[in-house]
């Protein structure tokens, strides 16, 4: 259950219980009264199931520990209707202290708590790691459908040929809405680290599912080819000024793509801090007085280009001369890196 849903139903004055149960465990195998205060769990088995924690070598893990998720008990089905490998991938006899018991593997990764309670921490397939940083794309997942406009959402690693991967959302809207990719990032770049914010957020009819009904996430690369060709039907606009053309040039450069326009926004990109920080040293270098801290402000091209344009024309009506601020030490990058990179990763 997501906390933030828990926290708005117990916020309504409801008593309310977290019932948890796969399909193949017909149905509910787990249940708890949710304490508005403290860790959501699983709370205990019911009656003739047995949950248990294991590592991939099915042994149990002890206390605080992560494994996966198996259940046992009279609740289990028989396997998948005409599906006889699927059977014997989620279905297995195990040896518990000298018992054989037939369990069902959830794929939910989890962990028992001080107290006996079972912690679910999301799916295994749900842990990647991008840059050094450890990610649950299950708390990206949440993020988005906090926006008004989100109904479902699903993020996925992706990668351009040879370019760096980068994070992905799927998103499903809700009836009636207008989609807002630049919206939507920046409602999640408000609840997350830099790190976390999807480089680029495209909107679906449906998301994929297993037979059991549970997100797909394997299948949503093979979504990314017809999901580009329907959201980018229209090719990017052209560089309309000699600053836009001049920006633009680097970016390319320095990106080595040019499938971006001048209103293309830096965390549709992929840009990662280094690439972030080569283009404001690449601009400085060709006497454009811009630093990382611009960028975020104007994360576009034209945005910055017209920026730069304006605080010339101030500049040159005031009589400043700003020449002297060309030279910039990377001190004042990642200063502005630290005051704005959550819009990229």
């Amino acid at each position: 259950m997501p906390r933030d849903l828990a926290t708005r139903l117990c916020r309504d004055g409801a008593e309310l219980w977290n019932m948890y149960g796969p399909t193949e465990t017909t149905i509910w195998s787990a249940v708890k009264r949710v304490d508005p205060d403290g860790p959501i769990t699983i709370g205990d088995p019911i009656m003739a199931t047995a949950l248990l924690i294991l590592d991939p070598n099915d042994m149990p893990v002890l206390p605080g520990m992560t494994g996966e998720l198996n259940i046992a008990g009279t609740g289990l089905a028989e396997g998948y209707l005409n599906r006889p490998d699927l059977t014997e991938a989620a279905f297995r006899e195990i040896d518990v202290g000298g018992t054989t018991l037939r369990a069902y593997r959830t794929g939910d990764q989890a962990r028992f708590l001080a107290n006996g309670e079972i912690e679910v921490l999301g799916r295994l397939d749900g842990q990647i790691k991008l840059r050094g940083f450890r990610i649950e794309l299950g708390e990206i997942e949440t993020a988005l459908r906090g926006h008004a406009d989100v109904a479902q959402a699903a993020v996925a690693l992706r990668q351009h040929d040879n370019n760096d991967p980068f994070l992905a959302a799927f998103v499903v809207l809700e009836e009636g809405a207008v989609f807002d990719a630049a919206g939507i990032s920046s409602h999640v770049a408000g609840l997350l680290p830099d790190y976390m914010v999807p480089n680029r957020v495209m909107q679906v009819d449906t998301l994929p599912r297993t037979v059991g009904g549970k997100l797909d996430r394997k299948a949503l690369p093979e979504m990314v080819g017809s999901v580009v060709a329907r959201t980018d039907p229209v090719a990017p606009s052209k560089p309309r000024t000699d600053t836009e053309k001049m920006i633009c040039a680097i970016w390319i450069d320095v990106l080595g793509r040019d499938d971006f326009g001048p209103d293309d926004q830096i965390y549709t990109l992929g840009i990662d801090s280094l690439k972030l920080f080569r283009i404001a040293a690449r601009m400085l270098a060709e006497g454009l007085e811009l630093e990382v801290k611009h960028i975020f402000a104007h994360p576009s091209v034209a945005e910055l280009a017209a920026f730069y344009d304006e605080r010339r024309k101030s500049d040159s009506t005031s009589g400043d001369d700003t020449s002297k601020n060309k030279r910039l030490s990377l001190s004042a990058y990642r200063q502005g890196a630290g005051r704005g990179n959550r819009h990229v990763t």
